[in-house]
């Protein structure tokens, strides 16, 4: 589901993700508590994103206008057993996910990314400037090996299992973020993994269940690194729509 405009705007186009919800005729409680979690997740991932653009160094109302309608789809997913989710990155600014209290399975990919003055380092000596880049297409499987590389002679693994807090939300960073803030939040590779493995003596549920509220910016928002974030020598991504990046 996500928040019900009108499906058009003032141009009176008509624009994906945007429109009226298709609720069950028989089961009025499930639209009314579903529409009022909707509700409390937008709120509570604008009120995040505030906290994040002061990590950032940007004023808290940052966002503001961005997300004034944003895209905001809600999915509620039943993982049956021994199904999951392969390695990937979401596609907006924020997922905020519910996790089933019962059963694990989410799994988040141990990664470090270059810092500034790494990235200033590698680049020292080449004669001619890095242009823009596109983080699209990107390969997780390159990714994840690199990640295996840089975690060599590391105790631990390179997929960390999530921990299950009771009511606790998991919040994935999304690809919308890490092009806006250069990768100083880089976006969540992540998986999941709900089947016993080898050995595994613990009985495993019928079915998982995961809320997640994928947040985005507005259709028509484009998305750069502002100038208080790039720093001179780094490459800055190319500009990205939010709603075609999403869609």
């Amino acid at each position: 589901m996500g928040l019900e405009y009108t499906g058009q705007d003032h141009t009176k186009r008509v624009l994906p993700l945007q429109g009226e919800n298709r609720w069950p005729a028989n089961d009025p409680d499930f639209k009314r508590t579903v529409s009022v979690y909707h509700a409390e997740t937008v709120a509570f991932s604008r009120r995040l994103l505030g906290v994040l653009a002061l990590a950032l160094g940007l004023q808290e109302g940052y966002f503001d206008a961005q997300v004034r309608e944003p895209l905001a789809q809600l999915r509620l997913w039943n993982y049956p057993r021994g199904t999951g989710l392969a390695p990937h990155k979401d596609h907006g600014f924020l997922t905020v996910l519910l996790q089933d209290e019962q059963c694990g399975g989410l799994q988040v990919l141990r990664r470090v990314l270059p810092s500034p003055a790494r990235r200033l380092e590698e680049r020292a000596g080449s004669e001619t400037p890095e242009p823009e880049f596109d983080l699209e297409p990107h390969d997780i499987a390159e990714e994840i090996a690199a990640a295996q590389a840089e975690s060599q002679g590391e105790e631990g693994p390179v997929w960390l299992d999530v921990p299950l807090i009771p009511y606790a939300f998991v919040i994935n960073v999304g690809r919308l973020f890490e092009i806006f803030s250069q990768q100083v939040f880089p976006a969540t590779i992540h998986r999941v993994r709900f089947a016993p493995e080898a050995g595994h003596k613990q009985e495993i549920p019928l079915s998982r269940i995961s809320l997640a509220l994928f947040f985005a910016p507005g259709w028509d928002v484009v998305i750069e690194p502002p100038p208080e974030l790039l720093v001179p020598g780094i490459p800055r991504p190319r500009p990205v729509q939010s709603g075609p990046h999403v869609l």
